[in-house]
């Protein structure tokens, strides 16, 4: 049977089941966690070292790093959980960084005041700066989407940042911060550039990242569980067709196919359940305006008919991994 505890039950050692964590005021739903990932982040994070989060678009990085970071109760809880470093504050710095195009515009970027050319300090000098003010916290500085068009020259600029202690700034200023922890989060897939990605990894950075987790989607019964959790209206019926379509559409994204659909998420599923609970259109049509949505009619056409077919009980091929997929609850 799937296990869902609530991040305050959450216990070392306990593996294989998902955790609940606590919302931000903005979230629709809860982020369910994986516990063994959220375990090694937040371990991680409370003894300051690097933490590089890759994996696929729509696995959820952006929304567990979020809850994680946004909301303190998270991060605390499992650190007491986890006997880690318990800090008395935390401080999240969430830093866009495919925005610079040089190094020194991750400290500084030129602009003009009063006709005058300044040098306006940037959110990651910003961010060094509240640390070394606020000794006691933990501060962590999010790089959020490494991957997306982070030049090899703006890459070379983390090298003298990233598990770093002391810290030079361009301007000669040094920084002894050894309350800061760097997590970044990235489509990088081996370290090399592919989906959403333009530039390869540079080795030199990617070992400055000593903890580097691949997110996948949750196990099946995991996934199955958590949309039945949030939408307890739906059947099981549903929620096996459901969860049965996203993974046909991950397998075949895996091949190559289906590249003009968007990956499945956890919130793209629950839309899809939501309209088949509505009954507002067909089965069909709510799948091809959800988790089918915006196929390409001459390139994916084919493939998309098939996962739909497979999930959905027409010609059923048990051998595939969607087929299987039904009959998970």
């Amino acid at each position: 049977m799937t296990q869902i505890v609530d991040i305050e039950q959450f216990e070392t050692g306990l593996s294989g089941c998902v955790i609940r964590m606590r919302p931000r005021p903005s979230d629709a739903h809860p982020f369910f966690a994986d516990a063994t990932v959220a375990a090694l982040v937040a371990d991680a994070m409370a003894h300051t070292k690097p933490v590089h989060l890759s994996g696929l678009s729509g696995t959820g990085k952006t929304h567990f790093l979020g809850s994680l970071l946004e909301v303190g109760e998270n991060f605390d809880l499992l650190c007491a959980a986890l006997d880690a470093p318990r800090w008395p504050q935390l401080r999240m710095h969430r830093i866009p960084v495919g925005v610079y195009e040089t190094p020194n515009e991750m400290f500084y970027l030129p602009r003009v005041e009063n006709f005058t050319s300044v040098e306006e300090p940037q959110p990651v000098l910003r961010a060094l700066m509240a640390a070394e003010e606020d000794a006691a916290a933990l501060h962590v500085v999010w790089l959020e989407e490494l991957g997306r068009g982070i030049t090899p020259a703006v890459q070379s600029s983390l090298l003298g940042l990233v598990g770093e202690q002391v810290i030079h700034e361009p301007r000669g200023r040094v920084f002894e911060l050894p309350n800061v922890a760097f997590v970044c989060d990235s489509n990088y897939a081996a370290n090399t550039a592919g989906q959403f990605v333009l530039y390869d990894l540079d080795q030199a950075v990617a070992r400055r990242w000593l903890r580097r987790i691949t997110m996948v989607p949750l196990a099946l019964e995991h996934e199955g569980a958590v949309l039945k959790e949030i939408m307890p209206e739906a059947t099981d019926t549903q929620v096996r067709q459901v969860v049965a379509l996203a993974v046909g559409i991950r397998r075949k994204q895996s091949e190559g196919a289906l590249r003009s659909i968007v990956p499945p998420t956890i919130d793209a599923e629950l839309e899809c359940l939501r309209g088949m609970c509505r009954g507002l259109a067909d089965v069909r049509t709510n799948v091809f305006t959800t988790l089918l949505g915006h196929c390409d009619p001459e390139r994916d056409t084919d493939e998309a008919e098939t996962v739909y077919a497979e999930a959905f009980g027409v010609q059923v091929k048990t051998t595939t991994p969607a087929g299987e997929a039904v009959g998970i609850l």
